[in-house]
């Protein structure tokens, strides 16, 4: 009710003070739920919805949108290690095209905190696929492109989805290999949720 008050009238009391307060302010919220689905659930307050509710902008998960990698990657490392990260970073473009392959199941999130992590480990410059267990991918990407069979002769969406599967499928089983199988050491070796390494194994019928 406090907020919602202060929602609706735009007014603030402090602790102890018995002087009411205009405030101007903007209210930004964020959410990976959709609300509305949440109000009929009976989960979010629907007036404390409605008072918040003013213009929405829904923001694709970055699984959605990895041609964007690249832009928020360089916001991050000058963010977080200032102007000349960028030349502290190796191969920054063979780099990115590697981090593509990775689903983001953290998000936005998951690459600051690899790019923040990266910048506290010893040595330079620093190789960002490394803190994903992509790393020893990335010599090879010229090597498996000139060795990989890709043909015209078929929708590009269905070559482009082989390749990746294909792609998938040879991580998972060097990973699980060389962990033994342990599945939360190679979710943690590889930065990604437990729970969806065990659906990609499941996907490619992997023990």
């Amino acid at each position: 009710p406090k907020l919602l008050r202060v929602l609706e009238n735009r007014e603030i009391r402090r602790v102890g003070d018995n002087r009411v307060r205009k405030i101007d302010v903007r209210i930004v919220c964020a959410t990976n739920r959709k609300l509305d689905q949440e109000v009929n659930a009976g989960r979010f307050r629907e007036d404390l919805y409605y008072r918040l509710s003013v213009v929405q902008i829904e923001l694709p998960p970055l699984r959605r949108r990895k041609e964007d990698l690249p832009l928020l990657a360089r916001h991050f490392l000058c963010d977080l290690h200032g102007a000349d990260a960028m030349s502290q970073v190796a191969r920054f473009d063979e780099t990115m095209d590697v981090l593509k392959r990775h689903d983001w199941p953290g998000n936005v999130r998951e690459l600051r905190n690899l790019i923040e992590v990266a910048f506290y480990a010893p040595g330079r410059p620093v190789d960002l696929s490394a803190f994903l267990g992509l790393g020893r991918f990335l010599p090879h990407l010229a090597e498996e492109a000139e060795s990989t069979d890709v043909t015209a002769d078929r929708p590009f969406k269905d070559a482009k989805n082989d390749l990746i599967a294909d792609f998938e499928r040879k991580y998972l089983e060097d990973l699980l290999q060389r962990n033994d199988g342990n599945i939360s050491q190679s979710a943690r070796e590889a930065g990604i949720e437990r729970a969806y390494l065990q659906r990609l194994i499941r996907k490619y019928e992997l023990k």
